[in-house]
């Protein structure tokens, strides 16, 4: 027999299960996340470059898996503030980084290719970063791949062509904002690439330059304008990947943590941090490293919201992709997919250093044999890769990386070694994860904010509207 509860104790219960889930939201959203009349003082803006959808829920299910007594959402999940972004171009309904980050920061499309300019490449278009500045407020730009990389370059650079590296890093030395912190400098091809020149520049426009760990940790609020780059740099004039990175190695987390200290001031700040190792991964269709490098700028955005906790009422955190990279899906292999996804964990290199520790095996043992690369297969991609049912297929791919037949490099990917990607595409299968494409798609990419004028970045809506949001957010 049914017995019916108290309706006094049900209506109790109600309330309580009521009161904690609004306890819950107003312990992460703050009493300024849904105001969209508090100006924002101190704002964040986080773009992951390639962040999927996907691959956001992806890094959420892989974390919670690895490590169920932690925060079960990635914290940019957990912002109060959702929405989706569609990310087309002028001329496509695919972009690139440049033309997505250009109207991200300047509320403008643009061919892809193009930096900052309208989509004739005629005319500069006034960014985000240059209107906060003029408005008395410290600027700072960070990403762990090149500073003159397509999507950091947008807020502070006006070229027809994102490949104007030399004339990007010009611009950089003339903006005046005061930290910039990223990978080395990229340089333009001919006679006229010149780093070093380009670090010149900007000292000589009054910035220091730290190029290590300790040397940016050593700084300290009054320190004026700083050019933090990475002197040990991976592929392409990158910092590593996450999962390459050595204890104590230089991370996206540590450029924001120290450009919240430079930065902070009562006339505020705007603090543009790229994920941009996310889409070099995900180009390469690495399903361990991608997801690493999202969980690395999550990491940043959990400083931020750290930062926030402080300044509840005149804070903005933003959340967002400039595209969707590689399209990746989820299955379901045999049962639920959290289990499954485990096995990725077995991956301890990306692709890339895979690449270079293959480089190293070709040249010290150049007549080995498959089985004489079993324990560097192993050590990389874990002990159950290599069995009965892929084994042909994997001396196949071996046989192609010692002739050094099928590598290629790239400026994104670094050198692609066949059998690295086999391995990389077969343990992506195990844990339930496959790939569309090695490139961009048009696929709507998710925004989140918590903060001062959050609620605006609630629906759907396109990129250029995120920078018209952050100008309201902000007052300006």
């Amino acid at each position: 027999m049914h017995i019916r509860e108290p309706r006094n104790r049900s209506l109790l219960r109600a309330a309580w299960a009521g009161c904690m889930a609004l306890f819950m939201l107003l312990a992460l959203a703050g009493p300024a996340a849904s105001s969209p009349t508090q100006r924002a003082r101190y704002i964040f803006l986080f773009i992951g470059d390639g962040m999927g959808m996907n691959l956001r829920r992806t890094a959420e299910i892989y974390q919670a898996a690895l490590h169920p007594a932690w925060q079960p959402a990635l914290w940019m999940n957990a912002l109060p503030a959702q929405g989706l972004t569609t990310t087309q171009d002028a001329s496509s309904s695919t972009t690139d980084s440049a033309a997505a980050a250009t109207a991200i920061a300047s509320g403008q499309k643009t061919r892809s290719g193009v930096i900052g300019m309208d989509s004739q490449a005629a005319a500069p278009l006034t960014s985000l970063a240059e209107i906060a500045h003029a408005r008395g407020m410290r600027v700072g730009i960070i990403t762990n791949v090149p500073i003159n990389h397509a999507t950091p370059a947008a807020f502070y650079a006006h070229v027809p062509s994102r490949t104007q590296y030399d004339d990007i890093g010009q611009s950089l030395a003339r903006s005046g904002f005061e930290y910039f912190a990223g990978g080395a400098f990229l340089q333009s091809a001919g006679p006229s690439g010149n780093e070093t020149g380009l670090t010149a520049l900007a000292q000589a426009a009054g910035y220091t330059i730290v190029e290590d760990r300790a040397a940016l940790l050593a700084l300290q609020p009054g320190s004026g304008k700083v050019l933090a780059l990475a002197a040990a740099v991976q592929d392409g004039g990158a910092l590593t990947y996450a999962i390459d990175r050595a204890p104590g190695g230089l991370s996206l987390l540590d450029y924001t943590r120290k450009g919240i200290e430079l930065l902070d001031n009562p006339d505020g700040f705007l603090l543009v941090a790229e994920g941009g190792k996310i889409d070099w991964a995900a180009h390469a269709n690495d399903a361990a490293t991608a997801l690493r490098e999202v969980l690395d700028l999550d990491s940043a955005v959990r400083e931020a919201v750290a930062f926030y906790y402080r300044h509840p009422e005149e804070t903005l955190i933003v959340v967002t992709s400039d595209h969707d990279t590689g399209g990746l899906g989820l299955f379901l292999e045999g049962g639920a997919f959290q289990p499954y996804i485990t096995r990725l964990a077995a991956q301890s290199v990306s692709l890339y250093a895979f690449g270079q520790r293959m480089d190293g095996f070709r040249e010290t043992y150049p007549g080995a044999s498959f089985s004489d690369a079993q324990g560097l297969i192993e050590a990389s991609f874990g002990p159950s890769m290599v069995n009965s049912r892929n084994q042909a297929v994997l001396e196949n791919a071996f046989a192609l990386s010692m002739q050094r037949e099928g590598l290629h490099a790239d400026e994104e990917t670094g050198a692609s070694d066949p059998l690295g990607v086999e391995l990389s595409t077969r343990l992506a299968y195990k844990a339930g994860i496959l790939w569309n494409t090695g490139s961009h798609t048009s696929l709507p990419v998710q925004t989140s904010a918590l903060g001062a004028g959050s609620v605006l970045f609630n629906g759907f809506y396109d990129n250029t509207e995120i920078f018209s949001k952050i100008v309201l957010a902000a007052g300006f």
